[in-house]
């Protein structure tokens, strides 16, 4: 009787054991999951990235660059976390933007320019394909305002930032001061312009 009592606690004990391991083992694989697959997919990204940089066409390059932005967009949705990912989804969605505005479809343009800031608000060209659109739309306002915010991305970028925020590129604070300035100046906002113009060096 005690013998089989034993027994019997005995698979009750291992049975918990690996109930616990197997509760152990899926819940480490639900946290590790995301982080896996988010960075096969970026990779597979940069993948589709070099394949728009080698496309002989711009057909070619333009569904290199959708297929890059799908499967960045889920990287990205897989792990917010992942700012490589979401730096590199920027930077497609606004050569995108640049490719819609140039076959005359601003509106998709402004759309993919937004989009970019969202996914990467550190992107300070983002700001800048943003005001571009805006200002060849005739909206000086709208422009400004991408510009002030670049700017204002891009001076706080100048005095640091942490590493895993920041861009590969940024634009310096004096270009977009002198982008600003022209802007002003074409508003008759001289004054202001000849404010936001860099000091000329000697």
């Amino acid at each position: 009787m005690t013998r089989t009592a034993g027994h019997i606690d005995r698979s009750k004990i291992h049975a918990v054991t690996w109930a616990i391991a197997a509760v152990a083992a899926i819940s480490f694989a639900l946290l590790v999951y995301p982080y896996v697959a988010s960075n096969v997919l970026l990779y597979k990204g940069v993948l589709a990235v070099e394949r728009s940089q080698r496309a002989r066409t711009e057909s070619s390059r333009v569904s290199a660059l959708n297929e890059a932005a799908d499967t960045l967009e889920q990287s990205v949705r897989l792990r917010r976390s992942n700012w490589r990912a979401r730096y590199l989804l920027a930077g497609v969605l606004v050569d995108l933007a640049d490719y819609q505005a140039r076959n005359g479809r601003p509106g998709d343009a402004v759309l993919l320019a937004k989009r970019a800031i969202k996914r990467f608000p550190n992107m300070v060209d983002a700001y800048v394909s943003l005001g571009l659109l805006y200002e060849n739309l005739g909206r000086l306002d709208l422009a400004e305002n991408a510009y002030r915010r670049g700017l204002s991305v891009s001076l706080r970028l100048q005095r640091g930032v942490p590493e895993s925020e920041t861009p590969l590129v940024m634009m310096p604070p004096a270009r977009l001061k002198e982008i600003l300035a022209r802007l002003l100046a074409k508003q008759g906002r001289t004054g202001e312009a000849a404010g936001r113009r860099s000091p000329a060096r000697h």
